[in-house]
């Protein structure tokens, strides 16, 4: 898959805005693309920006949940793990496929730079 994603013009990645997408100091393999989007600046949440999307045919999904809130874990040990339900909160993964053709992408860039503007 094209990492057109990740080397988009049209997304302003910038700490100011809401949108991250990869850590300084980490190098990602891209298999999953994940965005995290802070409600605050981007103007909507996670779960709005996913019915944005799927209003258009789009199909994103929530990252997994941490095992500390499932059912089969809820009485196991865990240990700060506050982190990881901000993340829950924040993330949405954007459609990624091998089959997935640069009109796609182009498509999905196209309507989250919209959502923004709505």
């Amino acid at each position: 898959m094209v990492l057109l994603y990740r080397e988009s013009k049209k997304f302003d990645y910038s700490s100011h805005n809401g949108l991250e997408c990869e850590s300084l100091r980490a190098f990602s393999i891209f298999w999953m693309y994940t965005l995290l989007i802070g409600e605050a600046k981007y103007g909507m949440e996670n779960q709005a920006l996913m019915r944005y999307l799927s209003e258009d045919g789009i199909e994103t999904r929530p990252i997994w949940q941490p095992l500390h809130c499932s059912a089969a874990h809820k009485n196991c040990n865990s240990y700060r793990i506050e982190i990881a339900e901000k993340i829950r909160n924040q993330a949405l993964s954007l459609p990624s496929s091998v089959g997935l053709s640069l009109t796609d992408q182009h498509r999905v860039i196209k309507e989250i730079v919209k959502s923004r503007q709505q």
